[in-house]
């Protein structure tokens, strides 16, 4: 009887063992069914921030492509309203030192009239020389000098019978076109050089400037001048200098510049 009984008291302890077990088993698989719910409910916030982080990177993929191209678009038309502006009044401008750079004689004792002429004859053969130049391109022409001292250099060697033939000449060149003006400066020896300096300066600066025709060579005063502006290649495209002849002592000079100007 004694040994069914301690049977009987093994057989309950290892009831309890498996009982304690199975709870044990069943805490530790609640917790772990509770550990993993949480990690998929982490995972799936993850995904579901993946999503949301990917739609926003879409979208903002989107947005940025679409200001791009508005950018792109936007950056042609900049370009093409730059170009249709540089190419808009297009222009050439000479300027000319007249106080050792003239017209032939022939002109200048014709007055007036002769002063229309050389106008027109040095429209023509600006043009000649610029021949890369849109049709519609203006010629504007300037030229300074000191009206009273250089008729009387012309008349002191005899190239001119009357000064006034001179001042008459200036009037016509100044009426021949709307766009060319001969300058009286009066005299100063700087007064010429100062205008020319300062016009070159800022129409080179100018894109709708496509040439400017520079009647100095009489002076080497100038060759400081010309070393700075000629530096830049793209402004050296752009300048041109015209050949002066000398016909007197004094300076006075006709106007060439490869082909006949007369």
């Amino acid at each position: 009887m004694a040994q069914f009984l301690d049977q009987y008291r093994i057989i309950e302890a290892q009831k309890e063992d498996s009982v304690t077990f199975i709870k044990d088993l069943l805490v530790y698989i609640d917790k772990l069914e509770n550990d993993l719910r949480g990690e998929n409910q982490r995972l799936q916030k993850e995904l579901e921030d993946a999503h949301l982080d990917l739609d926003d990177a879409r979208r903002s993929r989107r947005e940025m492509q679409q200001q791009l191209t508005a950018t792109s678009q936007r950056l042609v038309q900049y370009n093409t309203d730059n170009e249709s502006l540089k190419n808009r009044n297009p222009y050439i401008i000479l300027l000319i030192d007249g106080d050792g750079t003239i017209f032939h004689e022939e002109y200048i004792r014709q007055g007036l009239e002769g002063g229309k002429k050389a106008a027109n004859a040095l429209r023509n053969a600006a043009l000649e020389q610029c021949p890369n130049i849109p049709d519609d391109v203006e010629v504007i022409a300037k030229i300074f000098a000191n009206v009273s001292g250089l008729a009387k250099a012309m008349k002191r060697v005899g190239v001119l019978d009357n000064g006034e033939d001179l001042r008459e000449f200036t009037l016509g060149f100044t009426q021949g076109k709307a766009s060319f003006d001969f300058i009286d400066v009066g005299h100063g020896k700087e007064r010429a050089d100062s205008k020319i300096r300062e016009a070159t300066g800022w129409n080179i600066r100018n894109h709708n400037c496509k040439q400017i025709l520079l009647g100095v060579s009489h002076d080497a005063g100038y060759a400081p001048f010309l070393d700075e502006v000629l530096r830049d290649e793209s402004t050296t495209r752009r300048i041109s200098i015209i050949e002066g002849t000398p016909i007197v002592r004094a300076r006075v000079k006709y106007l060439r510049s490869g082909t006949s100007w007369d």
